[in-house]
């Protein structure tokens, strides 16, 4: 009976004094059990929100971990090309050299050959 009319209209009835004396120790007893169960209920509800919070923290951890081992891996690349790039620009000033040292050679063989055929 008690469990039809719900732990709301129980209240409303016993406040209103329906029950009567012999069953108001009965009806208080079955308000306290689903108060109870509701207490229950919400614990473990919290335990579930708590739960579900901590493999959250734990995904978003694991996330995290993946980010930086992803960053780290992109600054050894950047080093790297940048390493790179240093040595490409030293061997083109090399190359520059070469190639300034060879205009002069050539120079040099221009005049030397002019020389020659003026000379004969």
């Amino acid at each position: 009976m008690l469990e039809k009319l719900g732990v709301l209209e129980v209240r409303a009835k016993l406040a209103q004094g329906i029950f009567g004396e012999q069953k108001q120790g009965y009806v208080e007893e079955w308000l306290r059990q689903k108060d109870q169960e509701s207490e229950d209920s919400l614990k473990r509800e919290e335990i579930d929100i708590a739960r579900n919070a901590a493999s959250s923290a734990r995904d978003a951890a694991d996330a995290a971990r993946d980010a930086a081992d992803e960053t780290r891996e992109a600054n050894r690349l950047a080093s790297e090309v940048n390493r790179l790039a240093s040595e490409s620009n030293r061997l083109a000033k090399q190359a520059n050299t070469i190639a300034k040292t060879a205009m002069t050679v050539a120079a040099i063989a221009t005049i030397v050959s002019i020389i020659a055929i003026a000379s004969n």
